[in-house]
């Protein structure tokens, strides 16, 4: 049994939902970072920043600091340990984007994406 579909499968646009999705983690993201800088108070703390930056084919978000002495907190020396909090932030946005982008396809699809969880076969699987 051959099953052949043609027309528009999509009628969203993908690159609006990676977008929102993009959107969405990089507040996260950035919370993150700065829960995790050993400074409460003070320009470090208060200069963290996200960036996303958008190409034909990419995506991608940055976790900045201007302050100077951030580059020796984030990455240590020889008498200080690393805090590594940029680092926290992009893993958490990583897998944050993982999901949101997953939420995003999904109501742009009008739900014609199942998770992997209720579905139990994984996407874009049909069986006979």
């Amino acid at each position: 049994m051959t099953v052949k579909l043609t027309g528009k499968v999509f009628t969203g646009s993908p690159r609006r939902a990676f977008l929102n999705a993009a959107n969405k983690t990089k507040d996260r993201a950035l919370r993150v970072t700065r829960d995790r800088s050993r400074v409460r108070t003070g320009k470090m703390r208060a200069g963290w920043r996200t960036e996303i930056t958008s190409g034909a084919n990419s995506l991608s978000l940055a976790i900045l600091n201007p302050v100077p002495y951030t580059v020796y907190q984030e990455r240590g020396t020889k008498y200080i340990s690393p805090m590594l909090a940029a680092v926290a932030g992009l893993q958490t946005a990583t897998t944050l984007f993982q999901q949101e982008l997953q939420n995003e396809l999904q109501s742009e699809l009008g739900g014609a994406i199942r998770s992997r969880a209720s579905s139990g076969r994984g996407f874009g699987r049909m069986t006979r």
